[in-house]
């Protein structure tokens, strides 16, 4: 085969594997994108002392319809004031966290504002992990105030860290106690029974998509958009801005680049052999 029919034939293979390298690259990034983006809720349940009896038994038959209904593509875990974490978050653990509600029992102290910090500290494990583009919710559901020695202004301080950090927070305050998260949570709800308590997380669920409310301010913007540090103890507070790349294109386009050109530069060598070749035979 002389070097101008071996050069049509790459020009002809090359013209028919590109597309099907750039769809295949295309499905492989569109699925990475998905895997790395989507709603992830964190319920903050409590389980304290005073949710004893009806209260707890009106809530376990409330969140298990709710997370029973709401999409699947949202990512949920559990968290109880007192039992820690029970389901963390990720993609199909229905099952689990339906089973984990059925389990909880009522135990002592409400230790809220240390219990909005282990949520945001897994959300931060979750962006080295996973990625920064997830859009991440806690879902604070107690009848009461922090017993601890942080009490209210624990409460409020660490529900303003999680905004700083990008993340949403939803209060549902049950039997009339919880109306201090007003002040700094993304949204409250107010519940004092079970017909309530069903309406409030239906507002949740509707509103989810709602971001009229949400000020997407410069911190707030880079949290979403860096990677958090890798190291063991970084903050969940917001990191410096990521350096962006040089290209703006996206990044199937710069590699099916990349194959056209080392592509053509292989012909032009081939062309150029050919030249070299015919010369010296004259």
């Amino acid at each position: 085969m002389n070097i101008r029919a071996l050069a049509f034939a790459i020009t002809a293979f090359a013209l028919y594997l590109l597309p099907k390298v750039s769809a295949d690259l295309s499905d492989r990034l569109e699925a990475e994108r998905l895997e790395q983006s989507g709603t992830v809720i964190s319920i903050i349940f409590d389980d304290s002392g005073s949710m004893e009896g009806s209260k707890i038994a009106q809530a376990k038959t409330a969140f298990r319809q709710w997370i029973a209904g709401v999409p699947a593509t949202y990512r949920l875990g559990l968290i109880a004031l007192n039992a820690g974490q029970l389901v963390p978050p990720g993609r199909d653990n229905r099952p689990a966290l339906l089973a984990a509600v059925d389990r909880l029992k009522v135990a002592r102290g409400t230790p809220l504002a240390a219990t909005i910090r282990s949520a945001l500290q897994t959300i931060e494990e979750r962006r080295r992990q996973v990625g920064p583009y997830e859009r991440h919710i806690i879902l604070v559901f107690t009848d009461g105030e922090d017993t601890t020695s942080e009490k209210t202004p624990g409460v409020q301080r660490e529900l303003a860290r999680a905004a700083a950090a990008g993340v949403e927070t939803v209060g549902i305050g049950y039997h009339g106690e919880g109306t201090y998260m007003r002040a700094a949570a993304t949204r409250y709800y107010d519940a004092s029974n079970l017909s309530e308590l069903q309406k409030s997380l239906a507002k949740v669920d509707a509103e989810i998509g709602d971001t009229s409310d949400v000020v997407i301010d410069e911190p707030t913007r880079i949290a979403m958009q860096t990677v958090a540090s890798s190291h063991p103890t970084a903050s969940v507070l917001p990191a410096p801005v990521a350096s962006q790349p040089k290209s703006s294109k996206p990044a199937h386009e710069r590699r099916r680049s990349s194959v056209t050109y080392w592509v053509l530069l292989f012909l032009f060598v081939l062309w150029m052999r050919g030249r070299a070749k015919k010369a010296a035979r004259k």
